[in-house]
């Protein structure tokens, strides 16, 4: 007796739905990072963005905000170091940083973001680039074939393994171009739904051992 076919109808949700909670790489040290709007936050190294700006008394070094940085004298023009000297006092928003330049000796105010000192050790140069890499790219994803199966968090994953995962689908009652019927051809092929069940399986797997919702 052959095994009973799944069954799923279309739940009608937008993907919009879905992204008030982005699980992404973190910046620094590339693990886990908590996206809420526009807040992020990473388990592992604890770095955030969006939030309180640190207190400059607490800071020694800052990473300059821009990359390859270059004495502002017309006489000079030299690279810059990428690390200064947090100016002193207050918060704020904006944080700065005095910059001595090597040829020269000149000094300079910059724009900065808060280093710690493990992002010192590391280097400012491969912070900088992280930090300032394309968007943020999603955590839970999965190769399947030559494409990428990603998602925003578990309740995404819920949705996605329930629709893809059977093997008859149905429209629902909300009309128009929902997340399901905007998905892409190859997801929901049948020649790729082994592949695409074992990703999702994978996903569920590491969201559950790293203690993402």
């Amino acid at each position: 007796m052959s095994a009973p076919r799944l069954r799923a109808t279309d739940p009608g949700v937008r993907l919009s739905q879905f992204a008030d909670l982005k699980w992404v790489h973190c910046p620094r040290c590339d693990g886990p990072a908590r996206l809420a709007g526009e807040r992020l936050t990473c388990l592992g190294c604890a770095y955030s963005e969006g939030g309180p700006t640190p207190n400059r008394r607490r800071l020694r070094e800052l990473v300059l905000a821009k990359a390859r940085p270059k004495c502002p004298n017309r006489r000079c023009g030299a690279p810059l170091p990428d690390i200064g000297k947090a100016v002193r006092g207050g918060g704020g928003d904006n944080l700065e940083a005095d910059v001595r330049c090597p040829t020269c000796r000149e000094v300079s105010r910059h724009p900065a973001l808060a280093l710690t000192p493990r992002d010192a050790a590391r280097g400012a140069r491969r912070f900088w680039r992280a930090f300032y890499r394309r968007g943020h790219s999603l955590y839970l994803a999965r190769r399947v074939g030559t494409h990428v199966l990603a998602v925003y968090n578990v309740a995404h994953l819920d949705a996605l393994e329930a629709w893809l995962g059977a093997d008859l689908r149905e429209r629902g009652p909300v009309a128009g171009l929902t997340m399901m019927a905007r998905l892409p051809r190859w997801m929901k092929a049948a020649s790729n739904r082994p592949l695409v069940r074992k990703a999702l399986a994978e996903l569920r797997e590491q969201a559950a051992r790293e203690g993402l919702g």
